[in-house]
């Protein structure tokens, strides 16, 4: 398995991966995808067998102190493989290398199977929320190195 900080001709693969998966994570525009692989290429994270196809893709955005995970989609023909573990661990050694990242965030609805994998990965539920048009959302972190205000200080609503 190939893992590589996307490029641009990358755009297209990961939207179609996207849209394959649309009903479990939320939308994000295509030209966010292709400004990403311009201006912060590592921010998205791409998974694959060969180099011109996407397995696998994880998009985070680096917001001080705390990161946030905002989509990470394997292909499910390719689940089962260790290419979410993959693509997470490659994601958080990026986060800590900047040392103004003190943990990462994500949301995820409580009721997909995706919530297990994220507590596997270290994550801790911090909070729901009945808010979500298809059903509860969970606030998830980890953290990456000791903060010194509280937890909740970082995390948004």
């Amino acid at each position: 398995m190939i893992l590589r900080c996307a490029s641009e001709k990358d755009a297209a693969g990961v939207e179609a991966l996207r849209r394959a998966n649309q009903e479990a994570v939320g939308f994000i525009p295509f030209s966010r995808y292709v400004a990403v692989t311009r201006d912060k290429p590592c921010c998205l994270l791409v998974a694959s067998d060969t180099p011109e196809t996407v397995d696998g893709f994880l998009y985070w955005t680096p917001g001080l102190p705390v990161a946030a995970i905002q989509q990470l989609v394997v292909d499910v023909n390719h689940r089962g493989q260790g290419i979410g573990r993959l693509l997470v661990v490659s994601a958080l050694r990026l986060m800590v290398q900047d040392s103004c990242r003190f943990g990462v965030t994500l949301r995820c609805r409580a009721n997909l199977p995706s919530v297990g994998f994220w507590q596997g990965q270290g994550f801790d539920v911090v909070r729901s929320s009945l808010s979500g048009r298809r059903g509860p959302v969970l606030r998830l972190y980890r953290e990456l190195r000791p903060a010194l205000l509280p937890l909740g200080s970082y995390l948004p609503r």
